[in-house]
C-alpha cells in the first residue's frame, strides 16, 4: 500500500515554490539595464546568467546529498535564508563585479533550496499521486515565472514615478525579493514537519562539517555517497534525456523570439503577449497531464508530449505564414508542458528516499548544463546561417531553421531511446519500493 499524502505539507511546498519562482522572476524585465548601470558591458551580460546556472549545476548534487544525510528541511532553511541575504546584497551591489559574484553565490543557495524542496515534495507524495503533485507544483512555479517579470517591472516603474533615481528603482525590487524569500522561510519553519533521516544523530555542527566535506575533494570510498556511474541503467537513460531536453528548452524560446521578429517583424510586446498566453495554456496542460499520468502511466505522456513538442519545433521555421508559426509555437509549449510532470514522477519512481536528494541534484545539474550549452550552440547556428538557404534531404530550408531542425531531430531520437530502453515500474512495484525504503 502507498502512504497517504499529507496535503498540508504539499500545499505549503507549492506555495513556497510559487513564492520562490515569483521572486526569481522579479528582476528579469530590468536586470540587463541594472547590470549595465553598474558598469557591465552589453557583451558580458550572458556571463551573469551563465554564472548563476553554472554554480547551480555544479552544487546541485552536493546539496542534494546533504539533504539526504541531514534532512530536507534544514537544507531548504539554509537556502532560503541565503536568498534573503543575497536579495539585499544584489540590491546594494556597488558595481558589476560584486553583482556577478553575488549571482554565483546565489546559484549555490538556490540549489540548496530547490533540490531539497523538490526531493521533500516527492518524499511526502503518495506514489500513486506523484504525477498530479508534480503537475501542481510545476504549474505554481510556471505561474510565478510568468507573473514575476511583470511584478518586478511594475515595482520598478512605480519607484521611478515616486521620484527615485533610475538606478535606485532597479535596486528596490530586490528588497521585495528578499521579503518574499523571508516569507517562504517562515512557512517552512512554521508548517513543514521535521523529516527524520538516517543521519538523525548529526547536529547542526555536523551539517557545517558535511558542507565543508562536500566542497572539497575526498579521496577513497565515501559511505552513502551514490556516484553518478552507480545509477541504474534507466536513471542513466533519463539523465541523457534530461540533458537533451534542457538543451532544447534552453534554446527554443530565444530562437522563437528571434525568428518571429526577423521573419514576421513582430514587435517585442506582441511576442511577449503571445508567449505569455501560450505559457498559461501550457500551465493547464501541466496540471492535468500529471494527474492523468498517475492513472495511465508516466511513459506515454513523456513520449507523446516530448515527441509532439520536438516535431513542432522542427516545423516552426519552415512555415510561411505567421498564423501557422504561432500555431506550432503554441503546440510546442503545450506539448512540452504535458511531459514534464510525468518525467519528474518517473524519476522519483526509480529512486528511493535514501539517495533521492543526490539523484535529484544530478538531474538538476544535467538539465542546467543543457540550458547553458543550448543557447550557445543554437544562437551561433542561427546567426551564422540566417541569411542563407540550405538543402536538407532535398528540401529547401531557410538557414535560420537549422538549429530548430537539428535539435528537434536529436530530441526525437531521445524520445525513442526512452520508449525502447526504459520499462516503467508498475504501480504495485512503486508502492513496494516505498515500503522497502522505510
Amino acid at each position: 500500500m502507498g502512504k497517504r499524502t499529507p496535503n498540508g505539507t504539499i500545499l505549503v511546498l507549492a506555495l513556497v515554490m510559487l513564492i520562490e519562482s515569483l521572486a526569481t522572476g522579479i528582476p528579469i524585465s530590468y536586470f540587463p539595464k541594472y547590470a549595465t548601470s553598474l558598469g557591465a558591458s552589453v557583451s558580458s551580460l550572458g556571463a551573469f546568467m551563465s554564472s548563476f546556472m553554472a554554480s547551480y549545476a555544479i552544487m546541485s548534487p552536493k546539496m542534494g546529498g546533504l539533504s539526504d544525510r541531514y534532512g530536507r528541511k534544514k537544507l531548504m532553511m539554509y537556502g532560503l535564508a541565503g536568498d534573503v541575504v543575497l536579495g539585499v546584497a544584489q540590491g546594494v551591489a556597488p558595481n558589476w563585479v560584486w553583482l556577478l559574484l553575488i549571482r554565483v553565490i546565489n546559484g549555490v543557495v538556490a540549489s540548496a533550496a530547490m533540490v531539497s524542496g523538490q526531493a521533500l515534495l516527492m518524499d511526502v507524495a503518495d506514489s500513486g499521486k506523484r504525477g498530479e503533485v508534480s503537475g501542481m507544483i510545476m504549474s505554481m512555479s510556471m505561474f510565478g515565472h510568468m507573473v514575476g517579470p511583470m511584478f518586478g517591472g511594475v515595482i520598478q516603474s512605480y519607484s521611478v514615478n515616486r521620484g527615485f533615481s533610475l538606478i535606485t528603482s532597479y535596486r528596490i525590487p530586490y528588497f521585495i525579493d528578499s521579503i518574499l524569500a523571508a516569507i517562504a522561510l517562515g512557512l517552512i519553519i512554521w508548517k513543514i514537519p521535521y523529516q527524520e533521516t538516517e543521519s538523525e544523530n548529526h547536529n547542526v555542527g555536523n551539517l557545517h562539517t558535511g558542507i565543508h566535506n562536500e566542497l572539497v575533494e575526498i579521496h577513497g570510498q565515501v559511505q552513502n555517497k551514490l556516484r553518478i556511474n552507480e545509477l541504474s541503467k534507466p536513471l542513466k537513460i533519463l539523465l541523457v534525456f534530461t540533458f537533451i531536453n534542457g538543451l532544447i528548452e534552453g534554446v527554443t524560446m530565444p530562437l522563437i523570439v528571434l525568428f518571429l521578429g526577423d521573419k514576421f517583424q513582430m514587435v517585442p510586446y506582441k511576442i511577449g503577449t503571445f508567449l505569455s498566453v501560450s505559457g498559461i495554456v501550457g500551465l493547464f496542460a501541466t496540471m492535468y497531464a500529471g494527474k492523468l499520468a498517475d492513472r495511465y502511466g508516466r511513459k506515454p505522456f513523456i513520449v507523446l508530449g516530448s515527441f509532439v513538442s520536438y516535431v513542432s519545433s522542427i516545423f516552426i521555421p519552415i512555415v510561411d505564414t505567421l498564423s501557422f508559426a504561432l500555431c506550432f509555437t503554441a503546440l510546442w509549449s503545450v506539448a512540452d508542458n504535458t511531459g514534464s510532470p510525468s518525467l519528474l514522477a518517473l524519476r522519483t519512481d526509480l529512486t528511493d528516499e535514501t539517495n533521492r536528494g543526490r539523484i535529484f541534484g544530478y538531474f538538476g545539474s544535467i538539465s542546467m548544463l543543457g540550458m547553458i550549452i543550448g543557447p550557445i550552440i543554437g544562437t551561433y547556428l542561427y546567426g551564422t546561417y540566417q541569411n542563407v538557404n540550405l538543402s536538407l534531404l532535398g528540401v529547401s530550408v531557410p538557414g535560420y531553421g537549422l538549429p530548430f531542425i537539428l535539435l528537434g531531430i536529436i530530441g526525437v531520437f531521445a524520445v525513442l531511446m526512452v520508449q525502447l530502453l526504459i520499462t516503467e515500474p508498475e504501480k504495485q512495484s512503486r508502492n513496494v519500493k516505498e515500503v522497502d525504503a522505510k
